[in-house]
């Protein structure tokens, strides 16, 4: 499916913090979307012409997440994290997460991160090839790992 990628400016609030740029639409958590944010973030939506909105990404443009797990090294031209992505419910595994995510990348040109919460995203970010790494607080492996345990996927570029 063929997706094209527009960038969406949240409106500026107290000093460091945004309102997100996004409404109410079917498909996709407003616990995610219609909240305030603190800067700096850039907002992207997918779509096409078929099905319109496809799917949103959040993705924080200065990170201090990846100091806590140490085998992973911030690049010197610094990076950015994805800090959420959502599928339209809908859609969903159709390849538009991964196309999505190819467009971020394509966007920014730095190296990014991923935080991973569970196993369904944890199998994403591999599919993509991305690095995963351990929290420093986890000392086992992946197969004793607690579920609240997050990962941190980086991308290849890293």
């Amino acid at each position: 499916m063929h997706i094209d990628l527009s960038v969406l400016k949240g409106t500026p609030l107290d000093p460091g913090w945004i309102r997100k740029p996004f409404v109410t639409t079917t498909g996709f958590r407003d616990s995610w979307w219609l909240e305030q944010a603190q800067q700096p973030l850039n907002f992207y939506i997918a779509h096409n012409a078929e099905h319109g909105e496809v799917a949103r990404v959040q993705v924080s443009l200065s990170t201090t997440s990846g100091d806590a797990y140490p085998t992973w090294t911030r690049p010197d031209n610094g990076g950015a994290e994805i800090d959420l992505l959502e599928v339209r419910s809908d859609l969903r595994g159709q390849s538009i997460g991964t196309a999505t995510i190819e467009r971020v990348q394509s966007a920014l040109a730095v190296p990014l991160i991923a935080i991973s919460l569970n196993a369904a995203s944890d199998a994403f970010w591999r599919a993509l090839g991305w690095t995963e790494h351990l929290h420093e607080d986890v000392e086992t492996d992946d197969d004793d790992r607690d579920d609240s345990a997050s990962l941190l996927f980086a991308s290849p570029t890293n």
